[in-house]
This record gives structure tokens, sequence and C-alpha cells, in this order.
């Protein structure tokens, strides 16, 4: 008699560990959550930057006269009380120029290039800015986008605004089907802020530039998020 209890003992030690196992491997109820957030602010500064390029028959001849207008433009960033620290002169570029005529390739000269990066706090000085820099022989200049001193600050205040309204739709979801958030799963998280940089000549814009004051609105910076919770 003793065989038989044995083997019923085992089957009923097998059938327990199983289901021990089973409930082990069995993965909770989850919700999945995609959330963005948006938060709007007033930028610290205005970055752009002008180009002056010139193609003369040597490097010499062109790097002096572009040289010359990049100095007329240092010149009159000065007079704004633009710090020196501010503004980046720094970078040149020459290469030789051609022009294809019946599929034959000739030489015009010799381009050089130089640009001068600013980042203006003062926004308020920008269309006095523009207007005078559209007065010398400038080529062209970027309007780069707005920017700030504490982007990571601001990125962190629309990332804690995103999680906030993924844990109370979660919340909902859950309450609908008389559970409760257990605890976190999954996270994944992208920030952005995108500044909306344009290009123009100067030639073809003077006039607009001086005429149309410079609208200064806060800009938006955003966070999306994907988190998934388990459920109880």
């Amino acid at each position: 008699m003793r065989l038989p209890i044995l083997i019923v003992f085992l089957i009923v030690n097998f059938v327990v560990l199983s289901k021990s196992f089973a409930d082990m491997n069995e993965i909770p109820p989850r919700v999945q959550i995609s959330s963005s957030a948006t938060i709007e602010v007033m930028p610290d500064y205005l970055s752009f930057v002008v180009e002056v390029d010139k193609v003369k028959p040597t490097k010499a001849k062109a790097k002096e006269q572009v040289d010359q207008i990049v100095g007329k433009v240092l010149s009159t960033l000065k007079k704004y009380d633009i710090d020196s620290d501010e503004i980046d002169a720094s970078q040149i570029s020459a290469s030789p120029k051609y022009n294809w005529t019946k599929n034959e390739r000739i030489f015009v000269g010799e381009q050089v290039t130089r640009s001068v990066k600013v980042k203006l706090y003062d926004k308020e000085k920008y269309t006095d800015i523009v207007g005078s820099l559209a007065k010398l022989e400038i080529t062209r200049y970027y309007q780069q986008g707005f920017g700030y001193n504490n982007i990571d600050e601001h990125l962190e205040q629309a990332l804690i605004k995103a999680i906030e309204k993924a844990k109370r739709k979660a919340g909902i979801i859950a309450k609908q089907f008389n559970m409760e958030i257990k605890q976190l799963r999954e996270f994944t998280e992208s920030s952005s802020h995108r500044p909306y940089p344009r290009m123009m000549t100067m030639t073809d814009n003077a006039k607009s530039q001086e005429s149309a004051p410079l609208e200064i609105k806060p800009q938006e910076i955003s966070a999306n998020i994907s988190v998934t919770f388990d459920l109880k």
C-alpha cells in the first residue's frame, strides 16, 4: 500500500510545483501609454549668421576683399554693444570656382567665403542690425533661430508634464477595469526644441527686413514618452 501512497504524493507535488512555475512565468496585465507635452518659453537669444563671399583671380585678392567687408560687419555689430564673446568670425573657406559651358569646365576664379556667427541677447535690436548690415556688401545671412541658456531645465519641465499626463491616463484606464497601477515596466523618452532657421540674401530682403520688425514669440519645447505599467 505504500507504493500507491508514494505515487499519489509525487503526483500532488508535481501539480503544485507546475502551478507555481506557471504562476511565476505568467505575464501580469499591463497598460502601455504614449504621452506628449509641450511648454512655451520665451527665448534668451537669437542666433544668425552673416556670410560674405567673393570671387577673384587669386585667393589673396578674394580674401582681401572679403576681410574688408567682414571688418565693416564687425564694426557695425560693435556699435550695437554686442559682446565679442557672442561673435565668431573665425570660419573661412576657399575653393576654385568653375562654370560649365557646352560641357566644358571654365575656370572663373578663386572663391573665398567667410562667416560671422552672432548670438544676440538684446533681441529688440535685431531689426536695426539687419537694416545696417543690409547696407554693406553682404552675400547672405541665415536666421538660425532662437536659443536658451538653460535648455536642459526647460526640457525637463516638458518631460515632467508628459510623465504626469501618462500616469493620469494609466490610472484612468486601470480604474475602469477595477485595477491599480503596480509598477513601472518600460520607459522611453525623446525631447526636442526645434528652432526655425531661414536663409535670405541681403540684396533681396534688405527693405523688407528694415520695414518689418521681428516679432518674438515664445517657442515650443516638447517631450514625448512611451511607458508601460504593470497592473494589479
